[in-house]
């Protein structure tokens, strides 16, 4: 298997990667690992954000839900702090 070198691919890669983890290995501690992996690669990436929303709910943790959303518009604002241009 090659590995990704462009970071959308990457992130595409890790999500289908999360999936299969909670999915088919029954491995919800890993296939959350996977989720941050992808969102930590760019917290603007909303499917990333999403895929971890969906995964949260699916796991009756709706206050994750809000805790996720807070956390990537905490890192947003950082990136807009330190790159605003």
């Amino acid at each position: 298997m090659r590995l990704a070198t462009d970071p959308a691919t990457r992130r595409t890669r890790l999500i289908e990667l999360a999936r299969l983890l909670d999915d088919v290995a029954h491995d919800p501690e890993r296939a959350l690992k996977a989720f941050e992996q992808a969102r930590a690669s760019d917290p603007a990436d909303l499917s990333a954000l999403a895929a971890i929303a969906e995964f949260h709910t699916k796991h009756g943790h709706p206050e994750l839900v809000t805790a996720s959303l807070d956390s990537a518009i905490a890192d947003l604002r950082r990136k807009i702090h330190a790159d605003p241009g």
